[in-house]
Parts: structure tokens; C-alpha cells; sequence
């Protein structure tokens, strides 16, 4: 297998190319099998959504047990002890359960502790199989509409505090911001670029959007056709 490092650098490249990211998240033999799932969910009655969840779980358990942290623990999850994002960090070799293909992620670190991951193609494909089903209905796609992007990113020094503060992937088709330089002297920055853009999707962790709000003292105003917060709690 690659280095991780060279692996990060091959996944940073993909997801600035349109056709990468649409081979790496779409692919239709990772994808088949959650669709699938999703389908018989779908379709299923209480009793077996019940019985398809306790399926699931015991193959995610079963498959936790492979990696060298599950090995001394039985297949009741509710007796394992609760996980820190410490024990992640310091050994996330642990947690990985010998997969042919393991492609690098890592959190955003919001919570205060950033962790490096390994994720498998079926998890990247039903990722975006979820993001496409939280559109349904609105007309748009993700591959097809102009996505702005405000989440955990970070595309440039915290030290430079110099725009541009973002950058444009997918040809031109995703702006991507450096979340963390969103400040009261960098807002009008920000503002202007996205008028300039002129989103159809923004995809925003519920913290940035809240920043933003706070920080639009001036009250300028936006239009944003759809937007897809996620990963955090949405406060009211």
C-alpha cells in the first residue's frame, strides 16, 4: 500500500477534480450494494427495519472486531468502552480492519482534537448516495449545481490572513472556503465572493453558518436557492 502521505496528496488532488471525485464517490460497484440497502429499508415494514438494522450492526461489530483495537471485545457493542478521540489519534492503526483499498479523510477538528482516518470506497459512495437523497426534489444535483462549500477547510496558512481566503474546484463549479479565516475583518471578502459566484448549493457545517450570521452585522443579504447543513448540530 501507498504511504499515507502520498495517499493524502492523491485524495487532496481528487477532490479538485470534478472527474476524480465523480470515479472515487460514484463508483457503481461500491454503490450497488448500499443502494440496495437503502431500497430495503425503504420498502420494509417496522418489524423488518428492525430486523435490518440489527443485521447491519452486527456486521459493523463483527467487522470492528477484525481491526486490532475490537479484538479483545465481544459482539455486544453496549459492553465496549466509550471511545476517545485520544486513543484515535494516538494509534489510528488500530482502527482499521485490513481493507484491500483505504483512501485518507480525516474530522475537521471543531470538537478541539483533529483525527486522521482510513476510509473504504463503500463509505465514499454511500456518503454521497445520502448527500444525493437529501436533495431529492429540489431539482438540483451536486455534480450539476454551482456548490459552495464552508465547512472544515482550510486552504492556506493561518498565518496568511491575505485573500484570496477560498478556492475553485470541479472547473469552476465549487468554491471551496477556508473556514477558519472567517472573521469580522475577512466578512466582506467572503460576501463579495459569493455574489460573484453565485451559488445554487451552499454545504455548510452549522457552526460556520452560525458564524457567519453573527458576523453579518451590516445585515447584507444573499441568495442561496438550497442549503445542506450537516455534520454538527443545527441550533435554532
Amino acid at each position: 500500500m501507498l504511504p499515507r502521505a502520498r495517499l493524502v496528496a492523491l485524495a487532496a488532488r481528487a477532490n479538485q477534480s470534478a472527474l476524480a471525485d465523480k470515479l472515487l464517490k460514484g463508483n457503481p460497484l461500491a454503490a450497488r450494494r448500499v443502494r440496495e440497502t437503502m431500497r430495503a429499508f425503504d420498502s420494509a415494514d417496522l418489524g423488518q427495519r428492525r430486523r435490518l438494522t440489527d443485521y447491519l450492526t452486527a456486521r459493523i461489530i463483527n467487522q470492528a472486531r477484525r481491526a486490532g483495537y475490537g479484538r479483545s471485545f465481544g459482539p455486544d457493542y453496549e459492553t465496549w468502552p466509550i471511545l476517545t478521540k485520544k486513543r484515535v489519534r494516538d494509534a489510528s492503526g488500530d482502527f482499521t480492519a485490513g481493507a484491500p483499498l483505504r483512501i485518507p479523510a480525516s474530522t475537521g477538528g471543531t470538537s478541539g482534537i483533529p483525527l486522521a482516518l482510513w476510509r473504504s470506497p463503500a463509505s465514499l459512495a454511500a456518503e454521497q448516495l445520502f448527500l444525493d437523497r437529501i436533495i431529492e426534489g429540489s431539482g438540483r444535483t451536486w455534480s450539476g449545481s454551482r456548490v459552495v462549500c464552508l465547512r472544515g477547510s482550510q486552504v492556506k496558512s493561518l498565518d496568511d490572513w491575505a485573500p484570496p481566503f477560498g478556492i475553485e474546484t470541479h472547473r469552476g463549479q465549487r468554491l471551496v472556503f477556508s473556514t477558519p479565516h472567517l472573521a469580522p475583518e475577512t466578512l466582506s471578502w467572503f460576501f463579495d465572493k459569493l455574489e460573484a459566484f453565485r451559488p445554487e448549493l451552499m454545504w455548510i457545517w452549522p457552526t460556520a453558518a452560525a458564524t457567519l450570521l453573527q458576523l453579518n452585522r451590516r445585515g447584507r443579504r444573499l441568495r442561496m436557492p438550497l442549503v445542506v447543513s450537516s455534520s454538527e448540530q443545527l441550533m435554532p
